[in-house]
């Protein structure tokens, strides 16, 4: 284009907005009515941004210069039925926002344009039952559902500093809400589907996954969808990957079924070792050690994984179930679940929304400890104790639970175990669940309010 023309009136288009850097053809014919400049923008933003983000490939030795495979599925499905295309314009619009670290703008002219033209196509379609349950449909009820935006406090203190908190889609998926309208049609269709393991089209059922789990984590309700077959799959490789990692003493988790006698069940130990094994995967590969898991691969385990963790039954739950309630003195078990999920947010499932996810939990675990007479018990009991508490302690950094955390900590440690260094006592922590990286600087600035707690008196 010429635009030193002087025919040329207008401002100078971005190459960038025409041909979306180059990434995506211009010449391709796109499924839309009305011609939008910015589309081959908003598509380089979907196919090479969003989705790669949310689904890394899995192979380590897939080019960097060929295309997701999770966006080629899908930008094929979208040429193929123009709802679908659509609203993939449409979530392009609305992450746009997020890369760009600005409000997610879902009343925008743009963005709207493209909602409602999906909706008035996936309509039409609808009206044929034999179209109706198809994974496109479904693909793009999902991607209309989430419409409404969770406030955030950007001055919250955050109480850990988690890994890959990039990928997997929760900077999108943390901080929506869902139209319970549209839910409710999702779990229509993938009934008359037979669940979600019949989705064929690539990452689809794992993305309903996600999304679950990201409201799960910010309104506190149990898994509505089982986990997939795949999980199982992708848990095993991932211990059979730990077993065989040469890991110094002590390893992560390796306490737990020692402590058994405290209230910790058998499923709960199968989840909480998942959650370690996977905890040394997110370590080796941010290590950029080889033979390890490659990021799609984390990302895709660490779904199973915290699915498993949140699969696990409350205490109130075991009790009003025929499954055996583990006997203990102090019995623990509702203490380590609510632990393992505080750290399920600081490791496995970072979110935008930390502060007010981990409010709930710190207020749970804080009552649940008050409510176990803890007296003098054994070394083990005080070692899973402290894991507790200071983990809790962390979480509740900026919150009124914090005082209570702080006064207990020194009670063990000062007085009990008799722990008078920080290293003394992450040693102690890294035997349970723990990632130096994502707990240690706000273990230390916990431990210096210990301390400062211990001079005062």
């Amino acid at each position: 284009m010429n635009t030193t023309s002087q025919q040329w009136n207008g401002p100078v288009p971005s190459p960038h907005e025409l041909l979306g850097a180059g990434r995506v053809d211009p010449f391709l014919t796109y499924p839309i009515e009305t011609p939008d400049p910015a589309v081959h923008e908003l598509l380089d933003i979907e196919m090479n941004y969003v989705l790669p983000g949310l689904w890394p490939d899995d192979h380590q030795q897939c080019r960097a210069s060929s295309m997701n495979s999770t966006s080629r599925a899908w930008f094929s499905a979208g040429i193929k039925n123009p709802f679908l295309f659509n609203v993939l314009l449409w979530s392009a619009c609305c992450h746009r926002d997020v890369l760009r670290g600005s409000i997610i703008q879902y009343d925008s002219p743009q963005a709207l344009s493209y909602k409602v033209n999906s909706i008035r196509l996936l309509n039409e379609v609808l009206s044929d039952r034999r179209k109706a349950a198809t994974d496109e449909v479904i693909l793009t009820i999902m991607g209309l559902a989430s419409h409404e935006v969770l406030p955030i406090n950007p001055q919250a203190p955050k109480s850990f500093n988690p890994p890959l908190k990039s990928v997997g889609g929760m900077s999108f998926y943390s901080v929506t809400k869902d139209t319970p309208e549209h839910m409710e049609a999702i779990k229509t269709l993938i009934a008359l589907r037979g669940g979600l393991d019949n989705l064929k089209l690539p990452s689809l059922a794992e993305t309903f996954q996600i999304a679950e789990i990201a409201k799960i984590l910010n309104f506190s309700f149990k898994p509505i969808f089982p986990p997939l077959r795949i999980h199982e799959t992708y848990i095993a490789n991932l211990k059979e990957w730990g077993q065989s990692l040469s890991y110094p003493t002590p390893k992560p988790g390796s306490e737990f079924q020692r402590l058994a006698r405290f209230g910790i069940s058998d499923k709960m130990f199968e989840a909480f070792s998942s959650v370690a094994c996977l905890t040394m995967a997110t370590e080796h590969y941010l290590e950029g050690r080889p033979g390890g898991l490659s990021l799609g691969q984390i990302v895709r385990t660490r779904l199973a994984v915290e699915k498993q963790l949140l699969m696990l039954p409350t205490a109130e739950e075991l009790c009003s179930s025929s499954e055996t309630i583990p006997s203990a003195d102090p019995n623990l078990y509702e203490c380590c679940r609510l632990t393992a999920i505080i750290f399920s947010v600081a490791v496995i499932f970072p979110t935008p929304n930390q502060f007010n996810v981990l409010q709930t939990l710190v207020r749970e675990l804080k009552a649940e400890i008050e409510s176990i007479r803890i007296q003098a018990y054994d070394l083990d009991c005080l070692e899973l104790l402290l894991w507790i508490l200071v983990l809790g302690g962390i979480a509740a950094l900026g919150k009124v639970e914090r005082p209570w955390f702080v006064s207990f900590l020194k009670v063990i440690c000062m007085e009990r175990l008799c722990l008078y260094s920080w290293d003394g006592v992450e040693f102690i922590l890294k035997k349970f669940l723990w990632l130096d990286s994502a707990c240690s600087a706000g273990g230390i600035h916990l431990w210096e309010e210990v301390k400062m707690l211990m001079a005062e008196q």
